[in-house]
């Protein structure tokens, strides 16, 4: 979501766009996102959480990701992109969504969710696909917010 629609939309309801995004409700970040899409342990000495932007429905089952894929898409480097960390399986609205997808051994990336021919399978925004996928679980990307609005 644009800031423009942002404001758009909150005018439309009559709410403040600040209120929207200021918030107490600390989430913790699971990981950094990196160019291949997969998403690595957070490095020693950064922010394990950050505060939750109040753009969703109980913004304290959120958890988030910070994009760090240095060599494409550099003006995305430190967003994070927020999702609910409490779902479990692969839910209806998951397939077709730009999801957190956990594997079946543990490993985390962000991609699109297909299925077909009773196989999942992942894509991300360089178009490469990872196919016959076993999920573990898959969480829609609800929000991507850039690090200054949620600064402290």
């Amino acid at each position: 979501m644009t800031v423009d629609l942002l404001e758009s939309y909150c005018m439309a309801i009559g709410i403040n766009p600040v209120d929207v995004l200021v918030g107490e409700t600390r989430v913790p970040i699971i990981g950094i996102l990196e160019v291949r899409s997969n998403i690595l342990p957070v490095p020693a000495g950064s922010a394990t959480s950050t505060r939750a932007p109040n753009i969703v429905p109980h913004p304290e089952r959120l958890a988030a990701v910070r994009w760090e894929p240095r060599e494409r898409f550099i003006e995305m480097t430190g967003h994070l992109l927020f999702f609910y960390a409490d779902v479990k399986g692969v839910q209806a609205e998951a397939w077709g969504r730009r999801c957190i997808v956990r594997r079946i051994d543990g490993t985390q990336r962000v991609g699109w969710l297909s299925h077909k021919d009773g196989q999942s399978h992942v894509s991300d925004l360089a178009g490469e696909v990872e196919f016959n996928v076993q999920v573990e679980w898959a969480s829609p990307i609800l929000a991507v917010v850039a690090p200054q609005v949620l600064a402290d």
